[in-house]
């Protein structure tokens, strides 16, 4: 993407507690997206309990999102950009933003179904790497230095529920 182009273009940063507004905005982002591709199901309660959440603006409405739950230990809920826009480096730019702004020891993991090739293409290339698969649909990604705490089954379990399940 040219540089006049990305400049159309910009993240915001969102922490709890969400305006009435902005729970609108995100919720019907998301459902509005649901029908166009296939994300995992979540309900607006679910979208809302993520403790930040960042927008990809285009002009003034939004293009992309993510949501973050936990704190040294982080699970990056959801994370996605309208298919019009994809292919544009935005995922990127959306992704380079929320990183930038967690510090470098958390612990991020997340979910990417197995036939998202674009997202699990990005993820590597950002350094995820695969922690399990489950359900034979979805695989399950962390990125920074978790060790060999990861080697053993028990220790990943709990990260898992700690980060996604509170």
């Amino acid at each position: 993407m040219e540089n006049e182009e990305k400049s159309q273009y910009h993240v915001e940063g969102y922490q709890t507690p969400y305006s009435e507004e902005l729970k609108k905005e995100f919720t019907r982002f998301y459902y509005g997206l649901n029908h166009e591709m296939e994300l995992f199901t979540l309900t607006q309660e679910q979208i809302l309990s993520a403790k930040h959440i960042y927008a990809l603006y285009h002009e003034d409405h939004i293009v992309g999102i993510a949501g973050i739950r936990g704190y040294w230990f982080c699970g990056i809920f959801f994370m996605v950009v309208q298919q019009k826009y994809q292919g544009k480096g935005l995922g990127r730019k959306l992704m380079d933003t929320l990183l930038d702004e967690l510090p470098k020891s958390k612990i991020l993991m997340l979910t990417v179904l197995r036939g998202n090739i674009k997202a699990r293409r990005l993820y590597k290339t950002m350094n995820f790497k695969r922690l399990l698969s489950y359900k034979s649909t979805a695989t399950m990604l962390y990125r920074n230095p978790i060790g060999r705490l990861l080697q053993y089954p028990i220790a990943a379990a709990v990260l898992v529920k700690s980060v996604f399940f509170g």
